[in-house]
């Protein structure tokens, strides 16, 4: 379900992601990662923390997303 993002505009990934009503930091995790395309050690990079942290953050993100728009 979650590659549906990557088949949507921008604004319609933003919107999307926005009306799942997700925590910011959440929301920030799934923005990175499938509206601007950026790796996990990208978003590492950029959150200044651990890659494997970012692939769990990533990992639960994506289910809380899913639970949401389901």
């Amino acid at each position: 379900m979650i590659d549906i993002l990557k088949e949507l505009s921008e604004a319609q990934a933003l919107i999307m992601i926005k009306s799942a009503n997700l925590r910011k930091k959440y929301e920030e995790i799934l923005i990175l990662r499938y509206v601007e395309n950026k790796s996990c050690s990208e978003i590492a990079d950029i959150k200044g923390k651990e890659v494997q942290t970012i692939r769990n953050e990533v990992c639960i993100v994506r289910k809380k997303f899913y639970n949401k728009i389901k």
